[in-house]
């Protein structure tokens, strides 16, 4: 069976209670004929709700209106409106909307390709009571919206069309099985990744984006395992923290799909040609470094040791080294201050120093 399709041979298991030990009268059973109506009508349109490339319409209380879809290529999904109805917006008019100060760079003379996390409180924060604001039917829990991404997946390609991805991680609930995950795919559909890494011979772009589209659906997978273990057991699970983190992990993961094909800045070469890259300082700053030099960078999901003289050092979540810099002056003070660069906490800052010695 196509996931999400509904299959009438499905056993549906609606729990109903009714006190033994009082009269049923006729406003009861209206009443109980009521209950399970609605709860048979949600347990059907939360099996047939996922539609890939689509969200769902809690106005029309459909997948496949128009306002399922975004208008075109560019577009992204930005949240709903009050009425329930999907609010499409254009990746580049978002990302001015958040002030990213990467959007210049999509235009560039060698455009880059970004991605931004958004979660559930802001696509939702719209959304009135009676139209999915609490629905079972359909929760998107975040997205990580990409942009603006050719067509061809090569970034050197000047003349392929560009599109928005929106990347959805979304909830239904099976009547049986409990919660769902799935992730949904907007702006490109997986068969055409598949179709245009083939053609690449397993390498470039295409089949990174394979792969991690892959992964990712795995990672998924596991995290619906643990949400079904969870209630089962009556246990309390965070979704908003186990959303986050696989949020950021995916954004970083499509960025660095498309990372080694970009051209390195003026800035960048200059002190590449320079030599004055501090690398050999890294691990040595980072071995002797006190807590409170260890930063997180909320944007990239990495690790920033502070060194000596200016020196900062980036590490990825496993202890890699990324790349050394040196501060210009106030540029920390600025990073923190934009909350791009954060504290981390005493107990994360000591895990990931040990895990370097």
């Amino acid at each position: 069976m196509v996931p999400g399709e509904y299959s009438g041979l499905e056993r549906l298991n609606i729990p109903v209670v009714i006190p033994v030990d009082s009269d049923v009268q006729h406003a009861d059973v209206e009443a109980l004929i009521t209950l399970l109506s609605g709860r048979l009508e949600e347990a059907i349109k939360s099996m047939s709700a996922y539609m890939p490339g689509r969200v769902y319409c809690f106005l029309d209380d459909s997948n496949e209106c128009h306002h399922a879809q975004p208008p075109d290529s560019r577009s992204t999904f930005a949240g709903y409106r009050p009425n329930g109805t999907p609010h499409w917006e254009s990746f580049t008019n978002v990302c001015i909307a958040r002030q990213d100060p990467r959007v210049d760079r999509i235009y560039g003379d060698s455009p880059e390709i970004i991605a931004i996390v958004q979660h559930a409180d802001e696509l939702k924060d719209g959304l009135m009571a009676g139209f999915g604001k609490a629905s079972l039917t359909w929760d998107v829990l975040g997205q990580v919206i990409v942009g603006l991404v050719p067509v061809s997946l090569d970034v050197r390609d000047r003349d392929s069309d560009r599109v928005a991805l929106t990347v959805q991680l979304v909830m239904t609930r099976h009547p049986k099985d409990g919660p769902r995950l799935r992730l949904n795919l907007i702006g490109l559909t997986a068969q055409h990744i598949a179709e245009v890494a083939a053609m690449s011979n397993g390498r470039g772009p295409a089949e990174s984006f394979r792969r991690t589209w892959r992964t990712s659906r795995q990672r998924v997978g596991t995290l619906e395992a643990r949400l079904r273990n969870a209630e089962q057991r009556g246990d309390y699970i965070d979704v908003v923290e186990l959303t986050h983190s696989f949020l950021v992990r995916l954004r970083g993961d499509i960025e660095r799909v498309f990372r080694p094909l970009k051209r390195r800045t003026n800035h960048a070469q200059q002190r590449h040609e320079g030599g004055s890259r501090p690398t050999g300082h890294a691990l040595n700053d980072a071995k002797n470094v006190g807590l409170d030099k260890v930063l997180m960078d909320t944007l990239r999901d990495t690790v920033v040791v502070l060194g000596r003289k200016g020196r900062a050092h980036i590490f990825n979540r496993d202890g890699r080294h990324v790349t050394s810099l040196i501060l210009g002056p106030g540029e920390l003070e600025r990073k923190i201050e934009r909350k791009r660069w954060k504290s981390m906490s005493t107990a994360a800052a000591d895990t990931f120093i040990r895990s370097l010695k």
